[in-house]
């Protein structure tokens, strides 16, 4: 038998202890040492088991928090792209809405060209003198039997695009053709709208 000898405890170590904590009874488990092991054992995996559930709940709500914000940011930032470009898109899709339009215009002939003509002319600021008007065959074609200013010829140059007005004055050349007005047309809006 194993005899215990009193050993002086110091002050700072003293432990009080309450005896209502302390078991009144013991009974004896009728679970065998192995089994009380296995039943510990399990219990604590499934202690394990579902603390690391709710460590990869969290992690997992956190990183969706992330990834919403995250989300959030990355809409604001397109939204505010998207509203800076807006005006800029609408101005080229309408360009290019006329350029269809145009196309379409010309190509079935259903053009002012006489207002055209007279634009241009106008446009060179050439109050008299000769100048001459190159246009597309078909173009002069349909200009037949209307009456320009003095010294002002007509002439078919089939390497003119229909719609375009090339006018050669004694102060040079001015071309007016379709497309790049339209082009003129976007760039002045642009301008405008970077105002």
């Amino acid at each position: 038998m194993l005899k215990l000898r009193s050993i002086p405890i110091p002050a700072s170590h003293k432990v009080k202890v309450c005896s209502s904590a302390l078991p009144t009874s013991a009974t004896q488990s009728v679970r065998s040492f192995e089994g009380l092991v296995r039943h510990t054992s399990e219990a604590l995996h499934e202690e394990l088991r579902v603390s690391a559930l709710e460590r990869a709940h969290t992690e997992a709500v956190r990183r969706a928090c992330g990834a919403l914000e995250q989300a959030g940011e990355d809409l604001n930032v397109a939204r505010e792209s998207a509203e800076a470009n807006l005006a800029t898109d609408a101005v080229n899709l309408a360009v290019e809405i006329a350029r269809q339009l145009l196309r379409v215009e010309i190509s079935e002939r259903n053009y002012g060209l006489e207002e055209i003509v007279r634009s241009t002319l106008a446009a060179s600021e050439i109050k008299r003198g000769r100048c001459v008007v190159r246009l597309n065959p078909e173009d002069v074609a349909a200009l037949e039997g209307v009456k320009f200013r003095d010294e002002t010829e007509i002439a078919a140059d089939p390497d003119v695009a229909a719609g375009t007005v090339t006018l050669e004055t004694p102060k040079g050349l001015l071309v007016r053709e379709p497309e790049a007005v339209l082009e003129d047309i976007r760039e002045q809006l642009l301008q405008d709208l970077a105002r």
